[in-house]
């Protein structure tokens, strides 16, 4: 059987995974919920500690999914431990290129110390430009615009309410697709949940994919 470990954004402890969790499930994938100080540790020790957790599995084949920030732990941590994992990597609404609405955020009184050490981290290590690991990638973004992001920053269309489709894209991922969800409800949404599903057992979303 194979398995999946899966991995929460910024502030959220991973209870909010719950539907998802239970379609993966459902499709005849194990579970697991990776969780980690999102603001407390910084990127390179949540990547860290990401790999010690995958490497405590004895599964035969262990895919990655993350939401936001999580989708940038998983990749930080591929690209410091390559072999960690063999599986395909899937990113919800990842901020890979970098997030303005959570720069604009850190510019507010104290935003810095909420966003935390691991946000902080990874701008200052600037955006990804490429993916050049050996793991299919499969990125998916939501152009729903329902979200408190829009309202610290101005954000360019399309986006899911919190980032922009834009700021997802990675040169060199497997495939892109944008569906109809936002930052929050793609946790929940069943569309995003087959896509999951199909990427993971064939390296290919269902709906036509863009180029990254």
């Amino acid at each position: 059987m194979a398995s999946v470990i899966l991995v929460h954004g910024l502030w959220l402890p991973g209870p909010e995974l719950f539907f998802l969790r239970r379609r993966l499930r459902a499709a005849g994938f194990r579970t697991y919920r990776f969780s980690y100080r999102s603001v407390a540790d910084d990127l390179d020790e949540n990547a860290a500690q990401l790999a010690a957790f995958i490497a405590a599995k004895v599964d035969e084949e262990l895919h990655l999914v993350g939401h936001s920030l999580g989708g940038i732990v998983i990749l930080r941590m591929l690209e410091l431990t390559p072999r960690a994992c063999s599986g395909r990597v899937v990113c919800l609404g990842a901020p890979l290129r970098s997030s303005i609405a959570g720069k604009a955020f850190a510019t507010y009184p104290g935003g810095s110390a909420l966003l935390g050490k691991s946000t902080a981290a990874f701008f200052a290590a600037g955006p990804m430009v490429r993916w050049s690991g050996t793991q299919d990638l499969g990125l998916i973004a939501g152009d729903s615009p329902l979200g408190l992001g829009q309202l610290i920053s101005a954000l360019p269309s399309p986006h899911d309410g919190t980032v922009a489709v834009e700021e997802t894209r990675l040169e060199g991922a497997t495939e892109h697709i944008v569906l109809p969800v936002s930052h929050l409800s793609m946790l929940w949404s069943g569309v995003v949940a087959e896509q999951v599903v199909s990427f993971l057992s064939s390296g290919r979303f269902r709906l036509s994919s863009e180029s990254p």
